[in-house]
């Protein structure tokens, strides 16, 4: 206990011990495993804990207070423009978007709907409040106050929402039958908010709604189910006939869906192996179900394929593990486990972000502004893209005409309205937390830092301490805790005198020029995970602590015998190798493929 309280009062901060230090050390083991253990567990001795020490001198920014703001841009308007109504108390947490109106779900699970400003011809009652009028500006749907709402989809002229309960309700347009109604063939219209009673048994997960169809994933078993217009295959039910009510789509032997996508004439299920399955329109190749292979010329393995009636494997994805997909009307973009942003469909605008307008015969991993950046979010709309990226950028690039791209007419080109390559929107302060596009329009839903300050080693682990040490006192009380002390020994209970940057003074457990230095200081140190190296940590050493507090401030650290700057030396000097074995694979190869290709002349 002295030994860590010396430590954590010392004034210099790159000695200070981190929060994940402070919460490993052996004397607060076992009040962490009794909280996690049940009420009747043993607590373990403490010769068994083992502990990591962690050194990071880099800052990092701790966020003070931040805020969700909603932003919308296209259709018409050709810079983003913000919905002052989601603020706080009124956060938004998911946005979706027909060709004529918005929806958004806030975090308090209500439902806002309203109108994108387009000509509103067809507006079928989509906004779910009660009659067919537009509403420019975002309202409330008063019919679903008392159902916490988690999610929502739109369709060309039709709403689904899901709630926390796994249910489904719809309004809007009937024509295909996408509102499953029980008696749909009676009511071509719902103005206000349906329960799809066929979920009642079954729990819905996820939901996704193209132009005139709507896919479901179940939880428990995860099945997939769809309805609605059956043109071109896109139900996956082996025919093109429209369904009024929920039909369970049958998958490949030994499939299991993670996630359902539904484009505006075809469906995409991604399995958990990260395979994609897709049936419906396969135009200009947005199924991604053509490919062509590279050789001494290039040469198509398989004909052009117009539509699938039933879900099949998309062979030319195989090669990425999918976790995010997005369909436009004429493309369609994937993101892998590694934030790899792939487009394939037509190019004709430029939508798949190649740097020209030529179309393209399989998937093309986007580059250029894009290389090496990982790629979070994605939106595909009518003829252009836009992606969010884990640096907080924002990327637009295709067709531009109608503000969809959220840029300047400076940042297209002037004669076709258009760009080939990504372009930058935002700035790199906002985090892209919800993204959607459709038609010519764009919603988004971006996180704001208001106030931050930086930190770097302590700050956060001090706070850490006093709230184990306010907790331990709610525990034990007074005496409670001085027992605790006593059985460390009475010599523990003493602080040192060769110690003087620990006060004494005053009734407070921190000093006061500590006090002040945390008020004022521009810099708190914080520790992070990313920067850890492992080690058992030894019971408290006083000998130990005493040589690492009169140190220098070096990388290299007494208690671990860890140093850092020779570790990444060896890092280095280990990759320098590995790359040498790979360029000499690299050249066998090419000599392979030099030799395969006299061969075949």
């Amino acid at each position: 206990m002295k030994s860590m309280v010396s430590r954590l009062l010392f004034p210099d901060p790159g000695i200070r011990p981190d929060s994940n230090e402070l919460l490993k050390w052996p004397l607060l083991q076992p009040t962490l495993l009794d909280a996690k253990a049940p009420p009747t567990a043993q607590r373990p001795s403490h010769q068994s804990i083992t502990t990591t020490l962690e050194f990071d001198q880099s800052f990092h920014p701790v966020v003070a207070s931040k805020s969700c703001e909603v932003y919308c841009w296209g259709g018409g308007r050709l810079a983003p423009y913000k919905i002052e109504l989601f603020k706080e108390g009124n956060s938004p947490l998911q946005v979706a978007l027909g060709p004529h109106h918005f929806a958004v779900v806030t975090v308090e699970g209500e439902l806002y709907t309203w109108t994108s400003g387009l000509p509103s011809a067809g507006m079928a009652g989509q906004l779910g409040h009660g009659s067919t009028a537009s509403y420019k500006a975002p309202k409330r749907v008063e019919a679903l106050v008392g159902h916490s709402i988690k999610l929502v989809a739109c369709g060309e002229d039709f709403t689904i929402c899901l709630d926390t309960e796994g249910q489904l309700f719809s309004f809007g347009s009937n024509y295909h039958g996408c509102l499953a109604a029980v008696d749909g063939t009676q009511m071509p219209t719902a103005l206000l908010p349906l329960h799809v009673d066929y979920f009642t048994s079954h729990q819905v997960e996820q939901v996704s709604c193209g132009d005139a169809h709507v896919v479901a994933l179940t939880a428990g078993p995860r099945r997939v189910y769809a309805w609605g217009c059956g043109e071109y295959g896109r139900l996956g039910l082996g025919s093109e006939d429209d369904c009024a009510m929920p039909q369970l789509v049958p998958l490949p032997a030994h499939c299991r869906p993670r996630l359902v996508t539904a484009g505006p004439d075809r469906t995409f299920v991604v399995v958990a192996t990260g395979r994609v399955l897709g049936c419906g329109s396969n135009e200009f190749n947005k199924l991604g179900r053509n490919s062509c292979v590279s050789g001494v010329r290039q040469q198509k393995i398989s004909y052009d394929v117009e539509y699938l009636l039933t879900l099949d494997l998309l062979k030319p994805l195989t090669r990425w593990d999918v976790r995010q997909i997005s369909a436009g009307n004429t493309h369609s973009a994937i993101i892998d486990e590694f934030g790899r942003l792939v487009t394939f469909g037509s190019n004709a605008d430029g939508q798949l972000g190649m740097g020209h307008f030529r179309q393209c015969q399989g998937p093309y991993s986007v580059a250029g502004p894009l290389a090496g950046q990982v790629v979070v979010k994605v939106a595909c709309g009518d003829g252009f893209t836009v992606a969010a990226t884990r640096d907080n950028h924002i990327y637009s690039w295709g067709r531009g005409d109608n503000g969809q791209l959220g840029v300047s007419g400076q940042m297209v080109s002037s004669e076709t309205g258009r760009t080939s390559l990504p372009r930058p929107i935002f700035g790199s302060l906002h985090l892209v937390v919800a993204l959607a596009a459709r038609h010519w329009s764009v919603i988004m839903i971006a996180e704001q830092t208001l106030h931050q300050r930086k930190f770097s080693g302590i700050g956060i682990m001090k706070k850490e301490w006093a709230k184990t040490e306010a907790a331990e006192r709610t525990d034990l009380g007074d005496s409670g805790i001085t027992s605790l002390l006593a059985t460390e020994g009475a010599d523990k209970l003493q602080l040192r005198k060769d110690a003087p940057h620990l006060s004494t003074s005053g009734t407070g457990s921190v000093p006061d020029w500590l006090i002040h230095e945390l008020a004022d200081a521009e810099f708190i140190p914080y520790g992070t995970e990313d920067s850890q190296s492992q080690s058992t940590f030894p019971s408290t050493n006083t000998a130990e602590v005493d040589t690492f507090q009169a140190g220098s401030k070096k990388v290299s650290c007494p208690l671990c015998g860890l140093d850092m700057v020779e570790n990444l030396r060896q890092q280095v000097a280990e990759l320098q190798t590995q790359n040498i074995e790979l360029q000499a694979v690299v050249r066998q190869q090419e000599m392979r493929i030099k030799t395969l290709e006299r061969e075949q002349v």
